[in-house]
This record gives structure tokens, C-alpha cells and sequence, in this order.
């Protein structure tokens, strides 16, 4: 399913989705947390953080990952290309 969006989309943009994805998760976990430990104190500040964190990890590392998975990808490719070539 990733390879699907990064040969549809491109690293850049697939890295970028992680990114948002991870941030809305990460305030989605922190305000469920918040609202079931009663926790509220603060709790702009709290969820600003939850967004701030993926933003500084998440685009180093998706990058990474997803360059990675790419280059892999294109590799799989090229060799199915040369086994049909070898069998012609």
C-alpha cells in the first residue's frame, strides 16, 4: 500500500503525509489521555507539543524510510524487467 502512494505521489509528498498523519495521531492520543485522566491543565500547551514532536522527528526519519523503500521498489522493478528480458 505505501509503495502505491510513493510511486503515485514521490517521496517528498508521502513523507509529508506520514508526517501529518503522525501529528494527528500523536494530539489525538495526548487529548484522549487528557480526557480520560481528567488531566486538563494546560492542555493547549500539551497538545501543541504532541503536534510540535512528530514535526521534528517524523520528516528526518519518513524520509528515510520512504527514499529507502523506493529505492527497492525501483530495484524490484528493474529486475522483473531483466528476468523478462533473460527469458525472451
Amino acid at each position: 500500500m505505501l509503495r502505491q502512494y510513493i510511486r503515485k505521489l514521490g517521496v517528498v509528498q508521502t513523507g509529508v503525509g506520514i508526517t501529518v498523519s503522525s501529528m494527528l495521531i500523536s494530539v489525538g492520543i495526548r487529548g484522549i489521555i487528557s480526557l480520560f485522566s481528567g488531566f486538563t491543565h494546560n492542555l493547549i500547551q500539551n497538545l501543541i507539543i504532541a503536534a510540535i514532536v512528530p514535526l521534528l522527528i517524523a520528516p528526518v526519519m519518513s524520509y528515510i524510510f520512504v527514499g529507502l523503500l523506493a529505492q527497492i521498489d525501483k530495484a524490484e522493478q528493474e529486475n522483473a524487467k531483466l528476468v523478462v528480458e533473460l527469458q525472451n
